[in-house]
């Protein structure tokens, strides 16, 4: 399997469309940063292929770009010189599809289109499953050892794989399906011959009854003709006999329908009395409907001065405007009232207001002057106190004064004695200080007191005069609006009086109303009286419409049954001339129902002969009267026809018999060639002995592989089982599992390595190698090895593809053809730089 083109949309973070071109290419690096969707382009190979990922096996909507509602991925490859395109779809609400293509001349056919059908195709076409594929082909990230660590029967399903021997185990499946079917030809003769004297026997007894059968048949074939006339003549006479009888019941239906003679009479009398009822039902509608158009009148004129029912609601308005204006005036006239006295109030309380201010303001002045004269005296005392201390502390001093020594305050020498006597009494002086203080303070207070009365005073002085303004205010508004009601009141009382005239508009609108409704009431009564009479005439009219209906419904019918009857003459109108009518008809439908209850009688009698004679031509035949003849006869023949297929079966296995005896020798000769072919390409045969000796060249050359990728210090044993031994510890035999991260991906490398050239000599299937990562983990000289390794596989093939997908930046310097990718750093798509088509 080799690619050629790859095509991405919506798949992980490839969110738009893109495509990678294969062809002509052999060593490619696809690098970029990590996130940037290096692993994506080995995973969507995978996917197109086997509906997987390498780290995705169920869960594959998972793939799905987070911000596409769907994935699509195409893969063109070659196999065998043959193209293919296999494409997958997913869906987040959806069905899947997956199709597989072979590409013919540029013409798409279609050869699968189910997913499991696909991935069948595919395992067929590459010769790997999924597993194998991923030991072999496409080394995905982290898991480059599974092929080394792998068991005896996987790596056999890869070799078998790649190098189509899995067409050998196809070989093994056509002997034994070819063996099974000799077995069973080989078991039919045994069969045959076990059961050959049974049919010899079996064949002359079914002779015997065939010749029966034949004989019977024929006997039953001679019946048919007669028994087809006699079932004729049986029909005949019933159908005649059917007839009759129907004509027989149509005569009993016409005798249901002929009326009784005092019907006439009774429908007579119904007309007369509804024409009757119709001329007395139009004379009391037309008296009704004069006394409802006197009432109207009389309704009208009660109305008429006022302009009618529309005057009469305009009148009612203008009323109701009337009262509510008269009551507006009264308002006004209280509300003047309440405003002159509210005016007076509120005179009143700002003359009480300004004489409690003057008082105030009396109190403030001598508050005033208190409070100066406690402050003069304050003064006084704080000065007398002063002088008192000072004197205090000179003859204080004096006592320790020395003249000629030092002064203990000053430290100068003291010249002279200060002079000054004792001090008055510094207590009394500070208790008068005392009592000055508090003195002023309560004067203070008190003219603080009187300045904040006067100021509210003064305040509610100002308010009093403010409410007096507006209350002279409010009472101009309050009579202006009250003239203007008056005035109103006044032009609304006169509109009223011109409608109704001088008086009680309340009153003389009423006896207009009452008048009104007492007419109304006559007018209705009147009205209820023309609709009961219209009904009444409606209701005459109906029976008379009814009746007259009646009469021609029975002329038609006596029309009618004369027509069914055949009877000449006319069937007239009157009572007389319907009677006459009637009792001709009568008579005539006994006539003819007493000569078709005669022919009944005489086809019944015809079809019970016929009948007769049919049952014993059936008893000579040995047919019971409950049998469907027909069905008898062909019975009789199918019963031949049977017996003649069995006798001709027993007769050609017997014919059989002798040819499968005279190929019995060649049949033994073949099975046996195909039992030793069978057991031959078993796995523990020849395909056992293949596979041992792919592992043992595979060995050999990975070995080789191994000891140069490693300087030296490993290879593989000789054992077929990959142990892995250390030539720089005296040969010593480890396990892979014991290698490091490193030296696993070297002894794995190794053997992809190796069995890429395998391949590639002998012409296998393996055409592609992918190996995502584990660079990292080699130090420079080792993954110098490494890509010499790898380089030496486009050498020897010219024809294969080598994907390298790496991280690492020595890589970037070996490689020339390369696959650059970056990421999106809004939306984390991948962004190819350079390198998705070919070079």
């Amino acid at each position: 399997m080799r690619p050629r083109e790859l095509t991405l949309r919506g798949f992980r973070s490839y969110a738009e469309e893109t495509k990678f071109e294969w062809a002509g290419r052999n060593l490619v690096g696809v690098v970029g940063p990590t996130g940037s969707g290096k692993s994506s382009i080995l995973d969507a190979i995978s996917f197109a292929l086997y509906g997987k990922t390498p780290r995705i096996e169920r869960d594959t909507k998972s793939l799905i770009n987070q911000r596409r509602d769907a994935l699509h991925v195409s893969l063109m490859f070659d196999v065998e010189h043959e193209t293919y395109r296999a494409v997958r779809t997913l869906r987040r609400n959806g069905s899947p599809a997956h199709t597989l293509y072979r590409i013919v001349d540029g013409v798409e056919t279609e050869l699968a289109d189910r997913s499991r059908e696909m991935t069948d195709r595919i395992e067929l076409l590459l010769g790997l499953d999924f597993a194998a594929f991923g030991r072999s082909v496409l080394l995905a990230q982290n898991q480059f050892s599974r092929f080394l660590e792998a068991t005896k029967a996987d790596r056999n399903e890869v070799l078998q794989g790649v190098f189509g021997f899995d067409r050998l185990d196809a070989m093994r499946t056509v002997a034994k399906g070819r063996l099974d079917a000799l077995g069973n030809r080989l078991a039919v003769l045994a069969d045959r011959r076990a059961t050959a004297e049974a049919d010899r026997a079996a064949l002359k007894d079914k002779t015997a009854e065939l010749k029966a059968a034949e004989e019977r048949a024929a006997t039953l074939e001679q019946l048919r003709a007669p028994f087809l006339e006699m079932n004729e003549r049986i029909a005949a006479a019933a159908t005649r006999a059917a007839e009759e009888a129907d004509q027989l019941e149509r005569l009993g239906r016409l005798e249901e329908r002929i009326p009784a003679p005092d019907r006439t009479k009774t429908l007579f009398e119904s007309v007369v009395s509804a024409e009757e009822g119709v001329a007395a039902a139009s004379e009391a509608l037309a008296v009704a409907t004069t006394e409802k158009d006197s009432a109207a009148e009389r309704a009208a004129a009660v109305l008429a001065p006022i302009g009618g029912k529309a005057g009469l609601t305009d009148v009612g308005d203008a009323v109701a405007s009337w009262k509510a204006a008269r009551d507006r005036v009264a308002a006004g006239e209280r509300a003047t009232s309440e405003a002159a006295d509210r005016v007076v109030a509120e005179r009143q309380r700002v003359a009480d207001v300004s004489a409690r201010l003057a008082q105030a303001e009396d109190g403030a002045r001598v508050a005033a002057g208190g409070e100066a004269a406690a402050a003069e005296t304050l003064e006084m005392a704080r000065v007398t106190l002063q002088r008192f201390h000072q004197d205090h502390r000179a003859h204080s001093l004096r006592q320790d004064l020395v003249v000629g020594e030092p002064c203990p305050v000053c430290e100068q020498q003291v010249a002279t004695l200060p002079a000054g006597a004792a001090p008055e009494s510094l207590e009394q002086a500070e208790r008068s200080s005392v009592a000055a203080k508090e003195e002023s303070d309560a004067a203070s207070t008190a003219a603080r007191a009187a300045s904040e009365e006067v100021a509210r005073l003064r305040a509610e002085e100002n308010a009093a005069e403010e409410a007096v303004v507006g209350a002279e205010s409010a009472i101009a508004t309050v009579r202006h609006q009250h003239d203007e009601e008056a005035s109103g009141f006044d032009k609304v009382g006169r509109a009223v009086e011109e409608r109704l005239g001088v008086g009680d508009p309340e009153a003389l609108l009423e006896a207009i109303r009452l008048s009104s409704a007492e007419a109304e009431e006559a007018l209705e009564l009147a009205t209820v009286t023309q609709e009961t009479s219209r009904q009444q005439l409606e209701q005459s009219q109906v029976e008379a419409t009814a009746s007259a209906a009646a009469l021609g419904a029975l002329r038609e019918d006596l029309a009618t049954l004369a027509g069914l009857l055949e009877s000449d003459g006319d069937v007239g109108d009157d009572p007389v001339a319907l009677g006459q009518t009637l009792e001709r008809l009568n008579g005539q439908w006994k006539d003819r129902h007493t000569a078709t209850e005669s022919a009944v009688g005489a086809a019944r009698e015809e079809e019970s002969t016929a009948r007769a004679a049919l049952a014993d031509l059936l008893e000579a035949a040995g047919i019971g009267a409950s049998d469907d003849v027909v069905q008898v006869i062909a019975a009789a023949l199918t019963e031949r026809t049977a017996r003649e297929a069995e006798a001709n079966m027993i007769e050609k296995r017997l014919a059989d018999l002798e040819q499968l005896g005279d190929d019995e020798t060649e049949l033994v000769a073949s099975s046996e060639l195909l039992r030793t072919v069978h057991a031959d390409l078993a796995r523990t045969g020849f395909l056992g002995f293949v596979l041992d000796e792919r592992r043992r060249v595979l060995g050999d050359l990975a070995s080789e592989h191994l000891e140069i990728l490693t300087a030296g210090r490993y290879r593989f044993d000789d054992s077929g089982e990959f142990l892995v031994v250390d030539l720089t510890a005296a040969d010593a035999i480890r396990s892979p599992a014991s290698l490091s991260g490193g030296e696993t991906f070297l002894a794995s490398l190794a053997l992809a390595l190796s069995l890429a050239e395998i391949v590639a000599r002998e012409g296998g299937r393996l055409d592609a190698f992918f190996l995502d990562e584990g660079f990292g983990s080699l130090d420079p000289e080792h993954l110098d090895l490494a890509m010499d390794g790898i380089e030496r596989l486009i050498t020897t093939g010219q024809q294969r593809l080598v994907v390298v997908v790496s991280h690492v930046p020595a890589l970037r310097e070996r490689i020339e053809d390369l696959v650059v990718l970056d990421r999106d750093p809004i939306t984390g798509d991948s962004i190819v730089v350079s390198g998705a088509a070919a070079p």
